[in-house]
């Protein structure tokens, strides 16, 4: 009888406490204004959180790149952009984001201490990040998770977890637009020679020798991808190569996309393009160093090859690295024997 009467006092609050966490996922925002790698490893947990609350609006704030990388998302509901100068373009996205109340919010990665700011004046009840990745301000956080030694991928997907949305689906999501393709006679090869940080990229004598084994050894057709300003250097680069063809600066992220749905193998540096090839399932040779493949690689399949070295310098220059000695580690000749196998492997 005593429990009956302890149960009769505590069971209507504990019913009022899960009505509350109910109505905290009603309306989700997520934080992920860095690169196009960050974006995509975004998608397994907003694909998580949609499955879990179907009917939860789901608002995605992000870079424009970011948008132009997942708008048409079947998991995201609205976008909201951070542009440059952040300053002063987040003080209206701020007074729109205030209107929409939102309950619960993720911060995945931000590298503006401003967007911190701006979710602490959001006063939103749950705010989810993770501990000492705040920019010092992990004050603002409600729920603190502490990082492990993890692939990215899990890392927000350890995050959302806190709203018990899960998936072992570790695919990555990127949107596609397709448009009008030549006709296909050989296989296609493409080469991605650069890199948002120089200490990431393989010699770009390395990708021009192995291209020349790639037209002159095999039966290919070559092409390279970049932006609009390495258009030049493959431009002149790749005059000695008469079966390659000039992609830099000419697709956007989402025709990108496409366009690596349909090659046969793809061979790039540790950068965004990659994580695209990973989300399309496009047979891929990564080349890592001195980031570890561990976390920030592709997502394992059967049509990813990672071919990785360690780092030569302890502690690495990062950014401050002028000739990255380790990415010489890895030979032309290995890297020409990789895509051999994995043409053979995806032509036939």
């Amino acid at each position: 009888m005593k429990n009956f009467w302890k149960n009769c006092f505590f069971l209507p609050w504990i019913w009022l406490s899960r009505k509350k966490k109910q109505r905290l996922i009603k309306k989700i925002l997520v934080v992920s204004t860095t690169g196009l790698g960050d974006t995509l490893w975004a998608t397994p947990a907003l694909r998580a959180l949609k499955a879990k609350y179907p009917d939860a609006h789901i608002a995605f704030l992000t870079r424009p790149l970011g948008k132009q990388t997942l708008e048409g998302s079947p998991f995201i509901d609205v976008f909201y952009e951070l542009k440059k100068p952040f300053l002063f373009k987040a003080l209206p996205l701020a007074y729109r984001l205030k209107k929409q109340k939102f309950e619960t919010a993720f911060i995945f990665h931000a590298s503006q201490r401003i967007l911190f700011l701006l979710v602490h004046y959001l006063r939103i009840p749950r705010v989810v990040g993770n501990k000492g990745m705040s920019k010092g301000l992990d004050g603002i956080l409600t729920d603190k998770v502490i990082p492990k030694d993890q692939h990215e991928v899990v890392r927000r997907l350890n995050l959302v977890a806190i709203a018990s949305a899960t998936t072992k689906d570790h695919t990555l999501y990127a949107a596609t637009k397709p448009f009008e393709l030549k006709a296909k006679k050989k296989p296609w090869v493409a080469l991605h020679m650069g890199a948002k940080d120089g200490f990431k990229q393989w010699p770009k004598d390395a990708f021009i020798a192995l291209a020349t084994r790639l037209v002159q050894e095999l039966e290919i057709e070559l092409f390279f991808t970049g932006s609009r300003q390495e258009f030049p250097l493959i431009e002149a680069s790749i005059k000695p190569l008469p079966k390659s063809t000039n992609l830099a600066g000419a697709l956007d992220v989402q025709e990108l996309a496409f366009f690596l749905a349909q090659v046969d193998l793809f061979i790039t540096n540790d950068t965004g393009p990659m994580h695209i090839a990973s989300a399309v399932q496009a047979p891929t040779i990564a080349l890592f160093s001195p980031t570890h493949f561990s976390r920030c690689g592709p997502i394992p399949s059967p049509n990813m090859c990672v071919l990785s070295k360690r780092r030569a310098c302890t502690p690495c220059f990062k950014r401050k690295c002028f000739e990255p000695f380790c990415l010489r580690q890895i030979s032309v000749e290995k890297v020409f024997r990789s895509s051999r196998q994995m043409l053979a492997l995806s032509v036939s």
